[in-house]
């Protein structure tokens, strides 16, 4: 594994703070990337210190962003920030998603909006933001939909 292979990159990881999106963006500042962490929390679920401080503690360079993904704006935003702070975004991982474990016969309307809200129209317009900022870069972008 090369050392680097994303140095002057810019990451957004949603869910970052916490499980999968944690690891992610820990390994992405590992790898030489600027990280945002984009996530309705900013302490991990699992405990310790945040994963920005983490990253930022060990050398990299990595910020929070209150993010809800159910909200276009906020990830407009979140994107916008990134592009702001580290002059690009590289990387876009939506990663952000909820488990519900509801027995299938009691789901709600509700429960199945949040669910769509959530794991599916995030990921739609983390997707449409990224492309946004990714469009007029020379070496364009990768999304990583999970």
């Amino acid at each position: 594994m090369t050392a680097n292979r994303f140095e002057d990159m810019a990451a957004v990881v949603t869910g970052g703070a916490s499980g999968n999106g944690r690891a992610i963006a820990t390994r992405f500042a590992r790898e030489g990337a600027s990280v945002t962490i984009a996530d309705v929390r900013e302490d991990p679920r699992q405990g310790g210190t945040p994963t920005h401080e983490r990253i930022t503690q060990r050398g990299g360079e990595a910020q929070f962003i209150d993010c809800d993904v159910q909200s276009r704006q906020d990830i407009r935003d979140t994107v916008a920030q990134t592009v702001d702070a580290f002059g690009s975004l590289d990387v876009m991982v939506n990663n952000a998603g909820i488990d519900r474990k509801i027995p299938v016969e009691d789901v709600t309307v509700d429960d199945f909006a949040l669910l769509c809200d959530i794991n599916l129209n995030g990921v739609y317009f983390g997707c449409q933001a990224a492309i946004e900022a990714m469009r007029d870069q020379p070496d364009g972008g990768s999304i990583i939909n999970i």
